[in-house]
């Protein structure tokens, strides 16, 4: 498994992330 960059996929992990957060709405 090469990964060429990691960027795209960290980028797609960030957007889970912060929708993750607007899901909780603490």
């Amino acid at each position: 498994m090469c990964v060429p960059s990691p960027l795209p996929l960290f980028s797609v992990y960030f957007t889970f992330y912060l929708k993750y957060i607007h899901e909780q709405s603490t």
